[in-house]
């Protein structure tokens, strides 16, 4: 990753952007959720909320959240130890700062977020140990602050076009 660069390393240079609520589409039972950053604006997780059922099939399922370049290869991962059992349903909120000792309380499994930017091409993805062809992933939220390319080429283009 030596040509590309991370933005809001703290204490260094630090941009803010907008808030934007998404919400995605459910994906089909036994698929993952998986989003897609577009061209034109940097992206940090601020939030993300879903509910996970899971089948009756029999075995233990794990969530992982993690963030993969444009070719599917990982660039960061959370691993939460919590084991979900057939026919269960939790919520899943993905926050930053979480502490990673903390797996589930009370119905809800958390995750931490990133702490750095997703760029074009960039995917934030689920990917569940053990997920079965009934187990689905629905009422998925995302809060995003998100920042317009457009901005950062204003903000670092010196005065007059130079």
């Amino acid at each position: 990753m030596t040509d590309r660069f991370r933005l809001f390393t703290p204490g260094i240079f630090e941009i803010r952007g907008f808030r934007e609520v998404e919400r995605l589409p459910n994906p089909a039972p036994g698929d993952e959720i998986r989003r897609v950053i577009e061209g034109g604006v940097l992206r940090r997780l601020l939030s993300l909320h879903a509910t996970f059922t899971t089948s009756a099939a029999v075995g233990n399922r794990i969530i992982h959240l993690r963030v993969e370049d444009n070719d599917g290869r990982a660039l960061w991962e959370f691993v939460n130890g919590a084991a979900i059992p057939a026919s269960t349903t939790v919520r899943l909120a993905a926050l930053p700062g979480i502490d990673p000792q903390t797996s589930a309380m009370d119905g809800v499994v958390f995750m931490r977020s990133p702490d750095f930017v997703l760029m074009a091409g960039e995917r934030l993805v689920t990917a569940t140990t053990g997920i079965a062809a009934g187990d689905a992933y629905t009422n998925i939220s995302i809060v995003w602050e998100v920042i317009p390319l457009r901005i950062l080429e204003e903000l670092l283009t010196p005065a007059g076009g130079g």
